[in-house]
């Protein structure tokens, strides 16, 4: 059963206090999540304009398709290179918060949601048709370098998924040497478009002829595309919200106490060191590995065995061999393929807290600590397997020896 936890009444003036802080944050996440600029009534009232705009453009003029096409992937590279200097130097989203190096700011897998990894999908199979059919005068190799930009996407995309699949805990701000990782990514990633449009801009200047409604049209196409991924963005969850209000919950019902509310809400908002996301990861693997059922469900198994042999006087009987034999090897089945799942997960466990501690020596040493508490006092197999044994012979009628024979001088 766990601890009971000393319980406040909700109008006291603890629980007030950090309700009002734990409300000051949420609601400053929220700003800080809308502080952009942009709302869902004013992206659908730029796109309905331009719509409005499009028909318009549509019905008086004439444009070339394959002419419209190309400047449509040009004007895309081009915002996503504005977009990405912008995120790369802090213009709107900084990519590199200022953040205490001994904390990590932390949320829970990505902020994809579905509506961006739909338009995402559709934008790149839109640019990988153009660059398969509207650049035939393009070298193979040129195209080659195009292509890998737009299929881009889907490995971060798998990456996403995954991410949120396994609730891996995603360090946002860390030390000197994830920044510098986080910056060596962004400048690659960054050099793709711009050779893109540097190999692609003398090809379409020097082969083409652009009339000024295909430069509109282009243009108003970039533009939608462009607001259907902010549209698509203001529909994420800001990373600290859902946490927040768990914590709000949680002391309103008094299932924590004020103090520990707000050391939450500190971890939650500023950020938890390297050596406390270690102890939540190992908490989290404890937890699961107290939750083993195999060797509990064996037991009981066999004590009802033990109770259909049952003497007549109510002492326990003396149970047939075979069916001996048969629960144990049932349940050194069960108990083996719990073993294994668990140690898939230990394994998994070092891999999480490696990638969490980089470049953090405490935090390092913290999770060493750790995972030799776990080999040392929680994953202990020898319990259970005595634990077998005993009960075998018992439901045989014959005791273990509780002192084992002398060895022999002889033996190696």
């Amino acid at each position: 059963m766990p601890a009971e936890v000393p319980t406040q009444p909700p109008d006291s003036d603890e629980v007030k206090a950090a309700l009002d802080a734990i409300d000051f944050e949420t609601a400053e996440v929220r700003s800080a999540h809308r502080g952009s600029g942009w709302t869902a009534w004013g992206v659908l009232a730029a796109l309905a304009a331009v719509a409005w705009l499009l028909a318009d453009l549509v019905k008086t003029e004439t444009v070339s398709q394959i002419v419209v096409l190309r400047l449509f992937f040009l004007g895309s590279v081009s915002v996503d290179i504005v977009v990405g200097l912008a995120a790369l130097f802090g213009i709107q989203y900084p990519l590199f918060p200022g953040r205490d190096e001994k904390r990590l700011p932390m949320g829970t897998g990505v902020q994809l949601n579905g509506l961006e990894v739909l338009l995402m999908l559709g934008r790149s199979a839109i640019l990988w048709w153009v660059v398969a059919s509207g650049w035939p005068e393009v070298s193979s190799l040129i195209r080659a370098i195009a292509y890998v930009y737009v299929a881009m996407s889907l490995p971060l995309i798998l990456l996403a998924l995954t991410m949120r699949a396994l609730a891996f805990t995603r360090p946002v701000g860390a030390s000197r040497g994830m920044v510098r990782v986080q910056a060596l990514v962004g400048v690659t990633v960054l050099l793709l478009p711009i050779t893109i449009l540097a190999l692609y801009g003398p090809a379409f200047f020097q082969g083409t002829y652009a009339a000024v409604a295909d430069y509109q049209l282009a243009g108003l196409l970039v533009a939608v595309s462009f607001l259907l991924g902010r549209l698509a963005r203001l529909y994420r969850h800001a990373p600290a919200l859902g946490p927040l209000l768990e914590i709000r919950r949680d002391l309103v019902f008094s299932r924590i106490t004020p103090g520990e509310a707000l050391r939450r809400v500190e971890s939650t908002v500023i950020g938890m060191t390297g050596a406390e996301c270690v102890a939540e990861e190992v908490e989290r693997f404890r937890t699961r590995l107290k939750g083993k059922k195999a060797y509990g469900r064996a037991m009981r198994a066999a004590d009802a065995l033990a109770a259909k042999y049952r003497t007549e006087d109510g002492n326990p009987g003396v149970v047939p061999e075979a069916e001996v034999e048969k629960w144990r090897k049932s349940s050194l089945r069960r108990w083996s393929r719990e073993l294994r799942v668990m140690k898939w997960r230990f394994k998994w466990l070092k891999v999480r807290l490696a990638i969490l501690t980089q470049g953090d020596s405490e935090a390092g040493e913290a999770a060493d600590r750790e995972v030799k508490r776990l080999v040392v006092e929680d994953i202990d197999l020898v319990k259970p397997i005595v634990g077998f044994m005993d009960r075998r012979m018992a439901l045989l009628g014959e005791t273990r020896p509780t002192e084992s024979a002398p060895p022999d001088k002889d033996s190696s």
